[in-house]
């Protein structure tokens, strides 16, 4: 933990506002059940509301709107 603070990584709680978020993403019936994930939701819904990138292989997440880094490579 200590070298990814250093490397300037901050943790990022789940806040109310991160689950009511998660609660208002669209059902995506064209995606697989693993994307109806609640964990995929909500790192989806905490990177919309916070301005950030999600670093995910997966990108169906795109689908959501947030935006990606493929991560695949």
């Amino acid at each position: 933990m200590r070298e990814l603070e250093l490397d300037g990584f901050v943790p990022l709680s789940i806040e109310l506002e991160h689950a009511v978020r998660v609660a208002a993403l669209p059902a995506l019936p064209a995606l697989p059940a693993l994307h109806r994930d609640p964990f995929d939701r909500m790192l989806v819904a905490q990177a919309m509301l916070e301005g950030l990138t999600l670093v995910t292989a997966d990108l169906h997440l795109a689908q959501y709107g947030a935006r990606l880094l493929d991560a695949s490579a």
